[in-house]
């Protein structure tokens, strides 16, 4: 199956993309141990290898789980490793009700996003201010990450995982 062709998200089933030095890095490896640890299932939808040293891979799985629950402790095990659903939609944004005030379902990261689709781009987020909610800025096309007190009335806050992408957590010493 093409990553065009992707499955549809059910409650035990969602595909997910990593990208990155899978293969060298054993990340690849690591993450299908945990899919199958956890008591999942996956399918290769689609596999693309770099071919020099400084060019990335990418891969899409589709992860099946028994149950619901299961499938959320799969993704939050395979989550540190970059995988993030793949899904070609936008973020939602909601507006904050009043200063350092946050919708009740902003997404509060703990595996911090690095970039967010907007407007058919890709958008990395502005990783100096480490902070709990992400803001968007529209008008600059900006993401930032920042303590919920921080944010003004009005301020465009992320709702929810969808179009947040997620990438590998550098090992140490690894270059960023």
């Amino acid at each position: 199956m093409s990553a065009n062709q992707m499955t549809t998200p059910t409650d035990t089933t969602i595909t997910v993309e990593l990208q990155g030095h899978l293969i060298d890095s054993l990340t690849l490896a690591k993450v299908i141990d945990l899919i199958q640890e956890f008591g999942g299932d996956y399918e290769l939808d689609n596999l693309c290898i770099g071919h020099q040293k400084n060019e990335l891979s990418s891969v899409v799985l589709t992860i099946h789980a028994p149950t619901a629950k299961k499938l959320t402790e799969i993704l939050e095990q395979v989550r540190p490793y970059g995988a993030h659903p793949f899904v070609n939609r936008e973020i939602l944004l909601e507006a904050c009700p009043a200063d350092g005030q946050i919708p009740e379902r902003a997404l509060i990261p703990l595996n911090l996003p690095r970039e967010v689709r907007y407007a058919g781009r890709v958008i990395p987020i502005n990783l100096d201010s480490m902070r709990w909610v992400v803001s968007f800025n529209e008008e600059k096309k900006e993401a930032v990450i920042k303590h919920a007190r921080d944010v003004k009335q009005g301020e465009q806050v992320v709702m929810g995982i969808q179009g947040v992408q997620w990438s590998q957590i550098p090992d140490e010493g690894e270059a960023q």
